[in-house]
């Protein structure tokens, strides 16, 4: 998912799930560009994983609920 959201800024690396130095020094470099719209677009992007996870199995629901009660906050830049 961060490797997804990191392209979606631009960013050019391969969605391997893989969170090595590339993915590190990338996500290092764009917070500081564009903290705020990072951690926006990384938060939306978890919380419709969340969401397709409780459409497969209405029993992680519970799973939904947490990520939306830990991801409310919102920065901006």
């Amino acid at each position: 998912m961060l490797q997804q959201t990191l392209n979606d800024l631009g960013e050019d690396l391969e969605v391997d799930g893989i969170l090595g130095s590339l993915t590190v020094a990338v996500t290092n470099l764009q917070s500081k560009i564009n903290g705020g719209l990072l951690y926006n677009l990384y938060r939306d992007s978890r919380l419709k994983y969340y969401e397709w996870l409780a459409l497969q199995d209405p029993r992680k629901l519970s799973v939904l609920r947490a990520g939306k009660t830990v991801s409310i906050t919102t920065f901006r830049n």
